[in-house]
């Protein structure tokens, strides 16, 4: 093998990688305050609600969805069109939150859908004649 490729490697692997003090200073947040996220409802019958211990969702389809809630998790809907997500672990309130997002994506022409924390979208101009 090359030498001056072998030299290369691990200074561009160790710029991606996550250093120790980052996981370390995730960790305490984690612990300490915890990580959140709000999804914010946006559309005419969007609503959320906890049903047995489960996220359900009506979203505008013919069945409501639900959702299990991971382990770990602490989900709660203080008004229909809000649901507040918290928990030790940063990926997982992300993942969940991505996952419940998933359903009904923002829209750009009508501006509807499941938005995370302050999401915004840009406003697209419908067909012009």
């Amino acid at each position: 093998m090359n030498p001056v490729f072998c030299r290369r490697i691990p200074a561009y692997v160790s710029g991606r990688q996550l250093s120790t003090t980052t996981v370390q200073r995730m960790s305490h947040i984690g612990i300490t305050e915890g990580f959140s996220a709000t999804l914010r409802f946006v559309g005419v019958g969007y609503r959320a609600a906890m049903e047995d211990g489960r996220l359900a969702l009506r979203l505008g389809y013919s069945h409501p969805i639900s959702m299990e809630i991971p382990v770990g998790l602490k989900v709660s809907v203080p008004v229909p069109t809000r649901v507040l997500i918290s928990g030790m672990d940063l990926q997982q309130v992300k993942l969940f939150a991505a996952k419940v997002r998933e359903w009904k994506k923002p829209e750009p022409y009508n501006q509807k859908g499941i938005f995370i924390n302050d999401e915004t979208i840009r406003k697209k101009d419908g067909k012009k004649k």
